[in-house]
């Protein structure tokens, strides 16, 4: 349960905004709701699935201080890009099959911070399976809110707001783990 909740927010957050959110309220005005949370928890099982398997691995080679390092550093690397505009992810056609829209979000979410999360947690606390668990939870749920919200999705500056706040509060606890872990304090 450790990886589960704390997984979940950090990924919820630091998907405020991103080419994953964007795509899934893209392809909901045009596409089924189930098709598009079926790509992208099937997307997120193997890219964060992978994450956590590499992670579990690094746990056994890493004194406890560095994992804690490796922790606050992908905690730092979710949040100082927020600060800047999100791209945003090119656009398919209404008719895009379940296979275009799972490639489609395969190539968003490979390598995007949300992974780096899950490699981390699981590295440092050696739960692989709580961390997926809690990571494709934070993605779903950071995917369906602007799906139901449709056209009155926010945009702009309320976006950039939210995105900023995110940033800091992750920002901030990543700085934390790393001054922890370099035993600064």
């Amino acid at each position: 349960m450790d990886a589960i909740l704390p997984l979940f927010f950090a990924v919820l957050l630091s998907e405020m905004g991103s080419k994953t959110q964007a795509l899934a309220h893209q392809h909901s005005l045009k596409s089924s709701h189930m098709r598009i949370l079926l790509a992208v928890t099937i997307t997120s099982v193997i890219s964060y699935g992978l994450a956590a398997v590499a992670g579990l691995y690094m746990s056994q080679l890493m004194a406890f201080d560095a994992r804690t390092f490796l922790f606050g550093l992908a905690l730092l690397f979710a949040g100082l890009p927020m600060l800047l505009k999100p791209r945003t992810p090119p656009d398919l056609p209404a008719n895009a099959s379940t296979l275009t829209l799972i490639r489609h979000f395969a190539t968003v979410q490979f390598g995007d911070a949300a992974q780096f999360l899950v490699f981390a947690v699981s590295a440092r606390l050696g739960t692989p399976v709580l961390a997926l668990v809690g990571a494709t939870a934070g993605i779903v749920a950071a995917c369906f809110v602007p799906m139901m919200m449709g056209q009155q999705w926010i945009k702009g500056s309320t976006l950039a707001s939210i995105r900023i706040a995110a940033a800091l509060f992750l920002s901030g606890f990543g700085g934390w783990a790393v001054v922890s872990a370099l035993k600064i304090v």
